[in-house]
């Protein structure tokens, strides 16, 4: 049996590029135009759609009628905040669908869809479904398996959505790939990197159209182990463009009194994006670029620096940069402990980005791969290595050891985050953790799960929830009532499983649930992972977590004492056990730790009349 193609697919915010692994090679496949990479824009008018540069020339006509950034918003609620920003910006509709969740609402589209909505992992299945119509026309047949890339911090709802759109492809996911670590794959293969070499680090510094990762990677044991990640799925090129794009409009409008981004204009508003574009690309080589835009309404017409494209984004290059120091940290390294700095994705041609990696590590990036094509290069390659399709010398042998990003936990006691699997674990990984029932008489339990690496619940990214019931209402004791096991597949995509072990009507009463996270609104202001003053952070959780040890503490003695007999107290006693109790089921805040502290003591004092048991 020969071997059969298989591809790799970089799914960018601004740009789509396909790679393709045939009889041992890698290469990335160019488009109809010639071009390596597409642009990830869909349109549609009344007969067909449309995908990439075609899409685009639609755009310019009717932009309500066209769709680009759709990354920004796959697995995301309507709700989310970035949504709502994003939103405000876009000339194209998105309104909430079902579950809340953002679609993208047309004016027109083919009678053969039967509606003119469109969910984003939907809107996606066109841009792959192009980007393996290319790569079938250069193979000279069809293609099955795939790997496709996304963010390193994309949430577990935007996974599942992102495989979801590659099966309405009509393709075979092997595996959702982390765009950084696709790169470090390109870099060792192409490199004929020998990975048994020990303790080689490397950092992978990502930065596309919409999204920012840092990952540390280390070459160790024959695979690449992932050590650290760190990004921002709101930070990418097209953050740096839509700062121009306001400080263009802003001069000129207090040149001519004319606002460009005003609803009166907001046809144009397409083609002044596309000239910032090329704007911003050509400051990445030279000095100084022009933009100019003629419209019936509009003369507009200015030379922008590089200083001045470098002054108005400075607070972004600075959250690039503050990306980079907290890798490190949470990997434990500095800037000497880094071999090698790999660039990804097309926005770091920007030159300031070269300028302040080389300042931080003393050394100049490297680019062994094209950026715009180092993700997919690396998805290939890994397909191959995934794939039963690919056999004998043809497979790869670039194994990758991924991790899970943040922390995942569950809700305990009110308010406290308990992590079932760690930050970094390999994956797949699996979490386990015996639970009681909180409050007496309690005849069901929620299991609220959350990511992050904060002390308390709200302060981390909600998960979703799901429910155990069945319980026979009894007082609260303490004994574990449920087991709980989370497992994270090697896609990052989450599943909890809950069962009954005590005190149930139903034994070994069983629930499972694919975590897919929905967005609170209620949580919109919520801060999660790395806050900006984080030894202040890490000092508030210290204490917290303080807090909800010595109220465990409290609350297991109160439950013992009541457990064995109030006979056998005074009548005193049992009220102040009583007490106890009635006080810590009755908080909807936490007390202090030297509240609960102090408590203690007194039931203490209960318990050592026992002679320190009952």
């Amino acid at each position: 049996m020969a071997s059969k193609p298989v591809i790799g697919i970089d799914l960018g915010t601004f740009f789509c590029c396909v790679a393709l692994y045939q009889n041992g090679t890698v290469e990335t496949v160019p488009n109809a135009q010639g071009l390596h990479t597409t642009p990830s824009y869909v349109a549609f008018n009344e007969k067909q759609h449309f995908v990439g540069q075609a899409a685009v020339r639609i755009g310019m006509r009717f932009p309500k009628q066209c769709v680009y950034e759709v990354k920004r918003l796959i697995g995301r609620s309507f709700l989310h905040p970035m949504v709502q920003m994003y939103k405000a910006m876009w000339p194209f509709e998105v309104v909430a669908g079902e579950r809340d969740m953002a679609v993208v609402r047309f004016d027109k589209v083919p009678r053969e869809f039967g509606k003119n909505s469109f969910g984003p992992a939907e809107i996606s299945s066109f841009l792959l479904k192009n980007m393996k119509s290319i790569a079938e026309k250069l193979a000279d047949g069809d293609i099955e398996d795939a790997v496709i890339t996304v963010p390193a911090h994309f949430s577990d709802s935007q996974r599942e959505a992102t495989r979801e759109a590659g099966r309405l492809a009509g393709l075979n996911v092997l595996q959702l790939m982390n765009e950084p670590t696709a790169a470090a794959v390109a870099y060792v293969y192409e490199k004929k990197i020998n990975t048994e070499s020990v303790g080689k680090n490397i950092m992978v510094f990502y930065l596309g159209g919409g999204t920012l990762d840092v990952s540390i990677i280390t070459l160790d044991s024959g695979s690449l182990l992932v050590r650290e990640v760190k990004g921002d799925s709101d930070l990418g090129g097209a953050d740096f463009g839509s700062n121009l794009i306001r400080y263009v409009a802003e001069k000129h409008r207090l040149k001519t009194g004319c606002n460009v981004l005003g609803e009166e204009n907001e046809k144009i508003f397409p083609r002044l994006r596309e000239a910032i574009v090329t704007a911003k690309h050509t400051l990445s080589t030279q000095d100084e670029a022009d933009i100019e835009l003629y419209s019936n309404d509009v003369d507009l017409n200015q030379s922008i620096l590089r200083s001045e494209f470098e002054r108005v984004n400075e607070e972004l290059f600075q959250k690039c940069m503050a990306t980079v120091e907290r890798a490190l940290r949470g990997a434990k390294m500095t800037s000497q402990d880094i071999s090698e700095v790999i660039l990804a994705g097309g926005s770091t041609r920007i030159k300031r980005v070269h300028e302040l990696l080389q300042q931080f590590f003393g050394r100049a990036p490297l680019s062994v791969v094209h950026p715009d094509e180092v993700v997919a290069h690396g998805a290939a390659v890994q397909a191959a290595f995934l794939s039963k399709l690919v056999i004998g010398k043809h497979k790869p042998k670039v194994p990758v050891c991924n991790v899970n990003p943040k922390s995942i936990g569950v809700m305990r006691s009110p308010g406290e985050m308990s992590v079932l699997i760690p930050k970094n674990s390999p994956l797949p990984a699996k979490g386990e953790l015996e639970v009681e029932c909180l409050y007496d008489y309690q005849e069901a339990i929620e299991f609220q799960l959350y990511q992050g690496e904060r002390a308390l619940c709200r302060d981390n990214q909600f998960l979703g929830a799901f429910m155990l019931t069945g319980f026979k209402p009894v007082p609260a004791d303490g004994k574990p009532a449920a087991k709980l096991v989370v497992t994270v597949d090697k896609d990052g995509i989450i599943h909890a499983t809950a069962e009954t072990i005590a005190n149930s009507y139903e034994p070994r009463k069983r629930e499972e649930k694919d975590i897919i996270g929905r967005f609170s609104k209620d949580g919109a202001d919520a801060t999660v992972d790395d806050v900006g003053d984080w030894r202040a952070a890490e000092r508030a959780d210290e204490e917290r977590r303080a807090e909800f040890k010595a109220r465990r503490e409290l609350l297991y003695l109160a439950w013992e004492l009541r457990d064995k007999r109030f006979e056998k107290m005074s009548k005193p006693e049992i009220s102040r056990v009583i007490e106890e109790l009635e006080w810590l089921q009755s908080e909807e805040s936490y007390a202090s730790k030297r509240t609960y502290e102090d408590k203690t003591k007194k039931l203490r004092a209960i318990q050592a009349r026992f002679g320190g048991r009952l």
